[in-house]
């Protein structure tokens, strides 16, 4: 089945920015959760008695850089620190909302954000329903349409240990309360640390240009004629719209599935929603695009 751009509702988000820090005495989380407020601090090199003196602090839901600045100045009066905290962490996450609020609209982006994904940061895919249940991925669209119904989640990489991973899933909770109906989404997310983080601190998280995250969510979709072949790989195949090397026999080789094209409107769509993100954080307005 296509994805009908014109069903759905989107937004580009940033989902957390996590940062690191060194104080120059040793402390613990829970003191500098109560004098901070800080919803999430975790202890990096914790020793006897829970001390430490390397943390991460990471902030959910950012929709403006200058509640960032505000936070670390916070932290700043509070603790003496070796240096600068860095930006550790980065989740941008790209959500499709269904127009009428439909569940298996939902479910259908979903499959389709993982069906249809060109540039995957990983061959490494399982689908999973939690740290002690986990499945090897099915290489069937009908059996992942079922298991994201349920409430799984794809993983492609390793999200605590990857410098890149990706998750895609149906979004129906947040800060682990449900949420309205009428709230949920088919997102789609990239976690960067490491040597694939785009900037380090808020100066150049300020100027930098989301569009440069486009090549994460660039998707294909099947050509518009209707074959009953073309009809049996769509239901079939979980994995399709990857760029990768195809060898033919006497043809040579190929980088997409002859029965793809790129899917121009999504693209487009998360493209633009990329370039708003700059100044919708430097101004604190959120924007959705159709």
């Amino acid at each position: 089945m296509q994805t009908d751009t014109n069903k759905y509702l989107y937004t580009t988000v940033i989902d957390f920015v996590e940062f690191r820090f060194v104080t120059k005495q040793p402390t613990n989380g829970f003191s500098i959760k109560r004098n901070t407020g800080f919803v999430y601090v975790e202890p990096v090199n914790e020793g006897a008695g829970g001390a430490a003196t390397i943390f991460k602090v990471r902030f959910h839901d950012v929709t403006f850089w200058n509640d960032l600045e505000r936070s670390i100045k916070k932290l700043k009066s509070l603790y003496e620190l070796e240096s600068e905290p860095v930006i550790s962490t980065l989740e941008v996450s790209f959500d499709a909302y269904s127009k009428d609020s439909n569940f298996d609209e939902l479910v259908e982006h979903a499959t389709n954000f993982n069906t249809m994904l060109a540039n995957p940061v990983s061959d490494n895919r399982r689908i999973t329903f939690g740290v002690k249940n986990e499945l090897i991925l099915i290489h069937s669209k009908e059996r992942l349409l079922t298991l994201l119904r349920r409430g799984g989640t794809i993983c492609i990489g390793k999200q605590e240990s990857d410098d890149e991973s990706m998750r895609i899933y149906i979004k129906t909770i947040d800060k682990k309360k449900p949420i309205p109906q009428d709230h949920y989404r088919a997102r789609i997310e990239i976690t960067l640390r490491g040597n694939a983080l785009p900037f380090s601190n808020l100066d150049d998280a300020k100027n930098y240009k989301f569009t440069e995250l486009s090549r994460y969510f660039k998707f294909r979709q099947f050509k518009s004629y209707s074959t009953e072949g073309l009809t049996l790989i769509e239901r079939t195949f979980a994995i399709i719209g990857e760029r990768k090397r195809r060898y033919r026999k006497g043809v040579g080789a190929r980088m997409y599935s002859l029965s793809t094209l790129a899917h121009t409107a999504l693209n487009r769509i998360v493209y633009d929603n990329l370039r708003g993100m700059r100044s919708r954080l430097n101004t604190g307005r959120k924007r959705i695009l159709r």
